[in-house]
C-alpha cells in the first residue's frame, strides 16, 4: 500500500469528503503511487484517508466507473491493470472523438476562444518540454476546457471527460519515451496552425495524428514493461533509459541469432 499516508488523507474543506476521497485516490493511481493490480483493502484505505468505510466504497465504485479500479471475484477491488491492449482500446475511442472535437472547434470557435486555445497549447508544449507529467495533467485541464466550450457540441465533452483519468495514466509512459516530447510539441504546433486557419479538415488530420502519436509511444513503453514484468509505478521512471536500452539489446541479440 502507499508509503506516505498524507497523500491520501482527506483534509480539505473545499470539497465534500467523498469527492476529495475520490480525488486523492484517483491522483495516487494516476501518479503511480498505487500500482496496477495492487489490492485496495477497505480497512487500510479508511485509515489512510480518515473517512468512513461507506465513503471509501463509494469512491471505489466511482473509480471503477472511470476504469481505474476493477473488482476481482473472491479478492475484491484492485488498481486496474494497464496493458498495451487496454491502451489500444482507450486510444481507439479517443482518436475518433478527439479528431472530431478539433474539427468542430476549428469550424465553430470564436476568435477569443481560439486565442485562449493558443495560450493553452503553449502550456501543454511547455509541459512536454519539461517532461513533467503532473504539469501536463494540469495543462490539459485548461486545454480541453476551451475545446469543449468552443466546439459547439454539448455531448462530446462529457464523453471524453469519462476517459480523462485513463488518458492521464496513459500519458505517463508516452512522456518517458526518449524523443517523444519534441514530437508532441511539433504535433501541437501543426494542430494550432490548422485551428487558427480555421481549416477543419487539417485540424481533424492533425488531431488524429497527435492521438496516434501518443498511442504509439504509450503502447511501446507498456509492451516493454509487460515483457519485463514491471509495473507502471512512479519509482521506475528514472530507470526508463536502462529498461529501453536493455529491451533494444535483447531484440538485437535475438535478431543476431
Amino acid at each position: 500500500m502507499i508509503r506516505d499516508p498524507k497523500l491520501l488523507f482527506v483534509t480539505s474543506t473545499r470539497f465534500p469528503r467523498r469527492e476529495e476521497t475520490v480525488r486523492n485516490l484517483r491522483n495516487a493511481i494516476i501518479r503511480g503511487r498505487l500500482k496496477p493490480r495492487e489490492h485496495l483493502i477497505e480497512r487500510e484505505l479508511c485509515e489512510l484517508t480518515g473517512v468512513s468505510r461507506t465513503s471509501v466504497r463509494e469512491a471505489l465504485r466511482q473509480l471503477e466507473a472511470e476504469g481505474l479500479v476493477e473488482s476481482i471475484p473472491n479478492k475484491g477491488p484492485c488498481v486496474a491493470a494497464v496493458t498495451p491492449e487496454t491502451a489500444r482500446d482507450v486510444f481507439e475511442i479517443r482518436a475518433s472523438l478527439e479528431s472530431l472535437l478539433y474539427r468542430l472547434f476549428a469550424e465553430r470557435a470564436s476568435s477569443d476562444q481560439i486565442k485562449t486555445f493558443r495560450r493553452e497549447v503553449k502550456r501543454v508544449q511547455k509541459a512536454y518540454l519539461r517532461e513533467n507529467a503532473q504539469e501536463m495533467d494540469e495543462a490539459c485541464e485548461g486545454y480541453y476546457q476551451v475545446l469543449f466550450e468552443g466546439c459547439g457540441n454539448k455531448s462530446i465533452g462529457p464523453i471524453l471527460r469519462s476517459l480523462h483519468a485513463r488518458m492521464a495514466v496513459l500519458r505517463r509512459p508516452a512522456l518517458v519515451k526518449p524523443g517523444y516530447s519534441s514530437q508532441g510539441i511539433e504535433e501541437m504546433r501543426r494542430l494550432l496552425e490548422a485551428v487558427e486557419r480555421r481549416d477543419a479538415q487539417a485540424a481533424w488530420e492533425a488531431g488524429l495524428q497527435h492521438v496516434k502519436g501518443v498511442e504509439s509511444a504509450a503502447v511501446e513503453i507498456l509492451s516493454v514493461l509487460e515483457e519485463k514484468r514491471l509495473t507502471l509505478g512512479e519509482e521506475a521512471w528514472p530507470l526508463w533509459d536502462d529498461v529501453l536500452e536493455g529491451s533494444s539489446k535483447t531484440k538485437g541479440s535475438s535478431h543476431d541469432r
